[in-house]
């Protein structure tokens, strides 16, 4: 195993690409990696159907998730506590604004949040 981190799996794609096609080289993608990553950086030296899918692994649902002491039960109950309390006051004067952590910026992780500050109403 041959650990190549960086760009969200495009240097270990790009390593894998340059091997031998001999069957010996083997590369562990993720869904983001084939659909985000080309529409995500425009250098991209790699396109999916580069590569020949052997099988699907695993499927992993994305959960939203908050500490335990915040008063919310769903999604509606938490966009209402993150909404600003004065109307089209930016996102960044807030003292509260909501925050939140990925694995990576290119990540397929990106989409779902983008997506909730748009259902939240929190885009400005």
């Amino acid at each position: 195993m041959d650990n190549k981190p960086g760009a969200n799996g495009n240097l270990s794609a790009e390593m894998v690409l340059k091997a031998p096609a001999d069957g010996h080289t083997l590369w562990i993608g993720t869904q983001s990696m084939m659909t985000i990553n080309p529409a995500a950086f425009a250098t991209l030296r790699w396109k999916p159907s580069d590569f020949t899918p052997i099988i699907k692994s695993v499927e992993a649902p994305l959960v939203l998730v908050t500490h335990p002491s915040v008063a919310a039960n769903d999604f509606a109950g938490l966009a209402k506590r993150i909404q600003p309390t004065r109307p089209h006051t930016p996102l960044s004067a807030l003292e509260r604004r909501p925050t939140f952590s990925v694995s990576s910026s290119t990540s397929g992780w990106m989409l779902p949040w983008s997506m909730f500050l748009t259902k939240a109403r929190l885009h400005r």
